[in-house]
């Protein structure tokens, strides 16, 4: 979507409305908007945001943590999580030599 004067001046129209709590028709009755022309740049902004290709945003993705990898002997292949404390693997690694 090219960013118009208009466009510009609607984004931050619809932002406001977003930020409130108020009804459309409220909301517009109060600027002195007619109800369509919002329904209009609405629209228009929500399919402008459906069709532009790009980057999403995704929430909860992390970097993977690698894995450690311990070869004690030909019976004993210790794996942990690579997110794994100093103590923890210590731990790990006392028991280990218990057996």
């Amino acid at each position: 979507m090219e960013w118009t004067e208009a466009a510009r001046k609607w984004q931050g129209i619809l932002k406001e409305f977003d930020g409130q709590g108020s009804s459309r028709r409220e909301f517009c009755e109060a600027r002195g908007i007619k109800v369509s022309t919002f329904a209009y740049w609405r629209t228009r902004f929500r399919k402008s945001e459906r069709e532009r290709p790009g980057m999403v945003k995704v929430a909860g993705v992390g970097v993977p943590r690698a894995k450690i990898i311990i070869r004690v002997n030909d019976r004993l292949v210790i794996e942990v999580d690579g997110g794994i404390s100093e103590q923890q693997l210590v731990g790990v690694l006392k028991a280990a030599a218990q057996t």
